[in-house]
């Protein structure tokens, strides 16, 4: 994994033109700009949380901070929780079910294309789903702290472990890897060193000429092309299955 450092060199080698530019902004006021943009993209992008399943033992339930506000502490970065169950029978978690069979997110892009198979299994797959949650599994009523990550129960006291569907931040380096991560750090970063180097058009930087107003102009198409991406992905998403129907 990319280290924030590795990260760093690899805008300034691109801000500078491969280094050609003998100055560049200062490596503190980078950091800045990834810390902003990891706020826009967690935010803003869809690729900023996944999904994950987090277990919660009943022990959680005997703690100071849950005896005096009924709360239990998600781990850093958990930005929702969707739901929060426990299983009604003792016994199904010693079951011996294929894991596989019981995940709940299903691809139903080669059903939508009109393959058989695929119809079948994704029909049959619905069915098997809600025949878990309305069967098998029990919805805890809860309220959920996004600024906390904080999950407060609602009724009675939980005497199982339970299960929460939540939505996690994904890890600082895994954002190094998109491709629009890194073009808008590096179309900031050619804002901020247009701006810091002043407001004319160009300026002699050693035997270097320095085209300010054309490296914030980049800067600034850099940054809108990744904002109008965010754009098309909040359209799409008016469009979505829902399996529970």
């Amino acid at each position: 994994m990319e280290t924030r450092r590795e990260f760093i060199d690899r805008v300034v080698e691109e801000i500078t033109e491969g280094l050609t530019i003998p100055v560049s902004p200062k490596t503190t006021r980078i950091s800045s700009i990834i810390d902003r943009a990891l706020r826009q993209f967690r935010e803003n992008d869809e690729r900023g949380t996944e999904m994950e399943y987090i277990i919660i033992k009943s022990s959680a339930f005997q703690t100071d901070l849950f005896k005096s506000k009924r709360q239990v502490k998600f781990p850093e970065g958990c930005v929702q929780a969707v739901t929060f169950l426990r299983t009604m029978g003792s016994n199904f978690s010693d079951n011996n079910i294929n894991p596989d069979f019981l995940k709940t997110n299903f691809n139903y892009v080669n059903a939508l294309n009109g393959n058989p198979s695929d119809m079948t299994t994704s029909v049959v797959n619905g069915f098997y789903n809600n025949f878990l949650k309305n069967f098998i599994l029990k919805s805890v009523a809860y309220e959920f702290s996004e600024y906390t990550s904080s999950l407060t129960v609602i009724g009675r006291d939980p005497n199982v472990d339970l299960i929460a569907e939540a939505y996690v931040y994904i890890p600082e380096s895994s954002f190094y890897r998109m491709v629009e991560f890194f073009d808008y750090v590096c179309g900031q970063c050619k804002m901020s060193f247009a701006n810091t180097m002043g407001f004319i058009n160009s300026k002699q930087i050693g035997n270097y000429e320095v085209n300010l107003q054309e490296i914030r102009t980049q800067g600034k198409e850099m940054v809108e092309e990744v904002k109008e991406k965010w754009k098309q992905q909040r359209e799409s998403a008016d469009f979505f299955i829902d399996d529970n129907t």
